[in-house]
């Protein structure tokens, strides 16, 4: 619950690289600005915790409010939403981000780099966001789904009355839901592997700044399968 002694301010969304079991996850102050989270200690950043080991890194700041967060199928690249536009109390900031920042992940999978705006949205604020096994991007918006090609291009959208707050991929469609429904929609495209269990660490000696790697479930070589 905390980074290097300071408790994290409203953790927001979470990610796992499929194959390291390594979770990537998002912290902003939602929860300081809608009064269940005291006052904010720590930037606004985007960590990552190694389950096996109790490692947390923090690894890409500068976000106004950083939101959702997801992998590329081919496990290359971290999408991260950022949700500035959208402020607390009052009148939303049409100059903050409403955007999807693309990072690569280095080599050796443990760290980000070569930040580049990768879209933009047109209505409201990119909230959740998912990718499918071609490498489109999908975020929830203020008018549904926007869907982007992975060169970063608008190609579509599903349209939902207020607005989505996050989906999910599942098989032969995506589940969709806002404040007050939930969709299901039938569609052709499948989500990446998303997440399994890779067990915990030794609590006894974790402090989330370290600890012994007592195994992987996995060999060494951390990208996607050839």
């Amino acid at each position: 619950n905390n980074f290097l002694g300071r408790n994290f301010s409203s953790l927001n969304d979470v990610t796992q690289h499929p194959v390291t079991g390594d979770l990537w996850f998002t912290d902003t102050e939602y929860g300081y600005w809608q009064y269940f989270r005291p006052e904010p200690t720590i930037r606004q950043q985007v960590y990552r915790f190694e389950p096996l080991t109790g490692v947390v890194q923090a690894v890409a700041d500068y976000f106004y409010a950083p939101n959702g967060i997801e992998l590329s199928p081919d496990w290359k690249h971290i999408y991260v939403t950022d949700t500035g536009v959208h402020t607390f109390p009052g009148k939303d900031n049409l100059t903050n981000p409403a955007s999807i920042y693309r990072f690569d992940i280095t080599p050796d999978g443990k760290r980000l780099e070569n930040r580049q705006l990768f879209a933009y949205s047109d209505d409201g604020f990119p909230d959740g966001i998912h990718t499918d096994t071609r490498g489109n991007v999908y975020s929830a918006c203020g008018d549904g789904v926007q869907v982007w090609n992975p060169s970063g291009v608008l190609i579509g959208k599903f349209v939902v009355n207020g607005g989505v707050n996050n989906f999910a991929f599942a098989p032969n469609g995506m589940y969709i839901f806002n404040a007050d429904k939930l969709f299901k929609v039938t569609i052709k495209a499948q989500g990446r592997t998303v997440a399994r269990d890779f067990g915990l660490a030794d609590q006894s000696g974790g402090n989330g700044n370290g600890g012994e790697d007592h195994g992987r479930h996995h060999s060494g070589h951390w990208g996607p399968p050839s």
